[in-house]
């Protein structure tokens, strides 16, 4: 299962191919490899959702590793947590009540079939539920590739929040707004909006909208919304 929304939702959005980009897709490789833990942070529209699932996506196939993803928008419990890590691994089956039985369940899921595990919006989770999921990946009899997606902030209360994730954690990775450089050189593979577009007009936005993809997208539906409507012909 992939994110539930995306930058795709306007027609021709392209792919930012930057250095950010491209560390994420070597970061998942590996992590998808050995299996492993990878931490992505970087600031809220900055592409971190986009980027796993696109790496994920290029991984499809290697080692049957589905794609299980969760995602939680505001603090969940510990029952919250398990309930959607065994709807993900078993759609449609009630979660068992004893404990014994739902461990046991989660590790045939993943003795069946190898998955990759995405823990989007980690900021809410509290400590066991983080806690949890490191001793998932760290389970020897449990075939995980485990990646979190987190803030930078999040990402530096680790140590002290989730200390065994943060020692788990095989490859960090925090994605950086796009610098006037970068925005220069990928935005106009974004959009055919912008392919004619000068350089000083693309930094002056990405100044705007601070080097985000999100706020990238924003301006891009904006544009394109305020653009006049060709005449039919007679």
């Amino acid at each position: 299962m992939e994110p539930e929304v995306g930058v795709d939702a306007v027609s021709g959005w392209g792919t930012a191919v930057t250095a950010g980009l491209l560390e994420v897709h070597e970061a998942v490789r590996e992590v998808v490899a050995t299996p492993a833990v990878l931490c992505v942070t970087g600031v809220p529209g900055i592409g971190k959702t986009d980027a796993v699932a696109a790496a994920l996506h290029a991984r499809r196939g290697e080692r049957d590793r589905d794609a299980a993803w969760l995602t939680f928008r505001s603090r969940p419990t510990m029952p919250t947590v398990r309930d959607a890590l065994w709807q993900r691994l078993w759609p449609g089956r009630l979660t068992p009540r004893s404990r014994v039985d739902f461990e046991h369940g989660v590790t045939r899921a993943f003795e069946r079939s190898p998955r990759a595990v995405v823990v989007d919006r980690a900021d809410v989770l509290p400590k066991d539920a983080l806690e949890y999921f490191a001793a998932l990946a760290e389970d020897r009899h449990v075939d995980i590739a485990l990646v979190v997606i987190g803030s930078p902030a999040w990402g530096m209360t680790l140590p002290k929040k989730a200390p065994n994730l943060y020692s788990f954690t095989y490859r960090r990775v925090r994605l950086e707004p796009l610098t006037d450089t970068e925005a220069v050189t990928v935005v106009p593979d974004l959009h055919p909006v912008w392919a004619d577009t000068t350089a000083r007009e693309i930094t002056d936005l990405n100044r705007h909208v601070a080097g985000t993809l999100h706020g990238w997208h924003q301006v891009t539906a904006r544009r394109l919304a305020a653009a006049p409507t060709p005449a039919s012909g007679a």
